[in-house]
């Protein structure tokens, strides 16, 4: 998985399973999320997921394929 800040600044990478617990803790911690789906150019699943920080800078995962939680639709 690809993290980006609110600027697209590449903030590193992380498993599945670290992006999942992250969106997952956000979730209780009250945090609002946005998810969707897109395909890219060369036909790749996406999943887009944000997770707004109104007091830093917002993250932003980006999921190839299926995952474990959601199957990502073209």
């Amino acid at each position: 998985m690809l993290n980006f800040d609110s600027y697209g600044s590449f903030w590193g990478a992380d498993t599945v399973a670290e992006t999942e617990a992250s969106i997952t803790a956000a979730r209780a911690a009250g945090q609002h999320i946005d998810e969707w789906n897109v395909t890219d150019r060369g036909g790749a699943l996406l999943r887009i997921v944000r997770i707004a920080d109104p007091q830093f800078l917002d993250t932003i995962s980006v999921i190839p394929g299926t995952t474990g939680r959601t199957a990502v639709a073209a």
